[in-house]
């Protein structure tokens, strides 16, 4: 059984064997007020799991009962679902936890610190007190460099400013600087790659 995350692709191969298949719609926002993100992107159910047993108990009874139970079984197995959820998150292991926070503290230093020139992975590293190499390991989850995602913010912050300002008395200059840039030509050539135009062309006359 699969639980699939409606926003992601998804593909399955079947070996050229037949098979039967159901499939089950949950409301995607309900899913993630119950279980949280441990519902996202995907999950695939043991077939060995005595849970996943039970929940597959619980879909033939809701395929074979009348509408008047179906409420109860659902709800049956969506505590189930919850069950299992949270034995997964029991079993992952304390280096991913501490993983997963290390990355969401940097993700904060780097809202937080952004529009100084003078902060990079090096000050970020520093202040999580851990080395480069190992902050570029946990920024690898997102595909990302610790560099690159700061100057993604960075970039998104001067956007935002030159959107709510339009013909505003301040200038170009004035809002790269105010971003955490510190070279011109640098800003103008990473927001042009980023964005496909010149931030001046963003300013209403």
């Amino acid at each position: 059984m699969f639980l699939v995350d409606s926003t992601q692709p998804s593909d399955f191969v079947y070996n050229g064997t037949h098979g039967r298949q159901v499939s089950i719609h949950l409301p995607r926002n309900e899913m993630v007020h119950r279980f949280g993100e441990a519902c996202t992107g995907g999950v695939a159910f043991s077939r060995n799991d005595p849970l996943f047993v039970a929940m597959r108990a619980v879909l033939a009874k809701l395929f074979t009962e009348g509408a008047g139970a179906e409420p109860q079984l659902s709800e049956a197995l969506l505590s189930l679902m919850g069950a299992w959820f949270h034995c997964l998150e029991q079993q992952t292991g304390k280096s991913t936890r501490v993983a997963n926070a290390v990355l969401s503290r940097a993700l904060v230093l780097i809202d937080r610190h952004s529009d100084d020139p003078a902060f990079g992975p090096t000050e970020l590293a520093a202040q999580l007190q851990v080395s480069p190499r190992t902050l570029q390991r946990h920024f690898n989850q997102l595909g990302e460099t610790a560099s690159r995602q700061l100057l993604a913010v960075r970039l998104d912050n001067a956007r935002a400013r030159l959107d709510a300002l339009g013909g505003g008395a301040e200038s170009v200059s004035s809002i790269a600087f105010g971003a955490g840039f510190n070279d011109l030509s640098y800003f103008y050539r990473c927001f042009r790659e980023r964005f496909g135009e010149a931030p001046g062309r963003l300013r209403k006359p």
